[in-house]
């Protein structure tokens, strides 16, 4: 890498992190496919690549499934790969990003979150990754743009960890934080280098051109028994994730010094709090500085895969009220992180506490401040009675 890639402290929007997330960690190759809220993303690598400050070799695909299946030829061969996308992008690459993972092929796709048609819609709400929650894949949510630096780099350090060996997905909110400039440090490549695992080329790595004899068909035919080993491997390989978390939290601490707690959460507010705030992604950001003088503790949800469920038990304590804050919905009416937490929680559920589900933010709605002191309010005086649901703002 040319040293002209700049370090220290800086300005820049999400996007533009998450593109020097990938220059530090000096990708083999990276496949761009524009799409709003990402678009950004993929001209600050191509900018980078074409100036040569950065040495991946940067290629345009026909599509994401195109970018993805580029994905699953470089990982194969041992090379470090990366992509960006959003929304119906994501969607778009469904069958190979599925191939990816059961194949246990090791890159970093980066999600600039926007809502799924039909209406169509370019603003932000979180059903487009957790459509593929249940995808041996794990999933970071970002809260702000220095996390969106510090969790591509996290991806790469998870992904090529041998003992988990699959794709990771980092999301961030389309213009929430993909367009929203904030203070950064970047750090110094030579950090980065001690941080990330050593490269693990194939001999032959390359990038074939089209009449090249090396192409070769991976699809061999296998029996039942392997698929059978390989969903039992990925399995264990998710478990494994999930041990690394905080290994890399504490790497990470004493590399850079920047402290993410044992990685899985983000914790703040009054830590005798009576009441939890649970949610992920910007707008945990907006709940914080809303509950910032309230007897209130704010869980920020870090890794949704795999899903924190000792840690989310620790973090509520003994507190008697549980808010969800969802921007995601499923068809039995539920949150998606309510229903993972009802789940989690089993028969014992949280120490008697009650859960109380609030869903919006779809389609890029607006949560303010006072959206969130009125929901507090509201449970304060036990206004209800609560359903399993509760729609925020023009939806209710």
């Amino acid at each position: 890498m040319n040293s002209k890639l700049a370090c220290g402290k800086t300005i820049l929007t999400g996007n533009k992190a998450a593109a020097y997330g990938f220059a530090l960690a000096e990708l083999d190759v990276f496949g761009g496919y524009p799409i709003t809220p990402s678009t950004e993303i993929t001209e600050e690598m191509a900018t980078l690549a074409s100036r040569k400050i950065i040495s991946t070799t940067y290629r345009n695909t026909d599509s994401e499934l195109a970018s993805m299946a580029l994905g699953i030829g470089v990982a194969t061969a041992g090379g470090r790969y990366g992509t960006a996308t959003s929304s119906q992008g994501l969607a778009l690459m469904f069958e190979l990003l599925h191939w990816a993972t059961t194949a246990e092929l090791p890159l970093v796709v980066v999600n600039t979150n926007r809502s799924l048609g039909a209406p169509w819609s370019i603003h932000p709400d979180q059903t487009d990754s957790l459509l593929f929650r249940d995808l041996f894949m794990p999933q970071i949510y970002c809260a702000s743009v220095q996390e969106t630096l510090d969790m591509v780099l996290w991806a790469y350090r998870m992904a090529e960890d041998p003992r988990v060996n699959l794709p990771v997905l980092v999301c961030l909110d389309g213009f929430m934080l993909s367009h929203t400039a904030e203070t950064v440090i970047i750090p110094t490549q030579e950090s980065v280098r001690k941080f990330l695992p050593e490269k693990r080329f194939c001999k032959d790595f390359m990038l074939p051109e089209f009449d090249d004899k090396k192409i070769v068909n991976l699809q061999c035919p296998y029996n039942w028994k392997e698929h059978s080993r390989r969903k039992r491997a990925l399995v264990l390989a998710m478990q494994s994730a999930y041990s690394a978390i905080p290994e890399i939290a504490g790497d990470w601490f004493n590399i850079f010094r920047g402290n993410y707690d044992n990685g899985f959460l983000r914790i703040s507010g009054d830590p005798n709090a009576k009441i939890a705030a649970i949610s992920m992604g910007a707008i945990v950001g907006t709940i914080e500085e809303a509950f910032a003088d309230k007897p209130v503790k704010v869980i920020g949800i870090r890794f949704f895969r795999p899903f924190p469920a000792k840690e989310l038990r620790n973090a509520i304590g003994n507190a008697s009220k549980i808010i969800v804050i969802d921007r995601s919905i499923l068809p039995n009416g539920h949150g998606v992180i309510a229903d993972e937490l009802r789940l989690a929680g089993g028969a014992c559920g949280y120490n008697g506490a009650d859960i109380h589900s609030f869903v919006g933010g779809f389609g890029g709605q607006n949560f303010s401040e006072e959206n969130f002191l009125n929901m507090l309010s509201a449970i304060l005086s036990e206004i209800g009675p609560f359903k399993k649901t509760y729609w925020m703002g023009d939806a209710q």
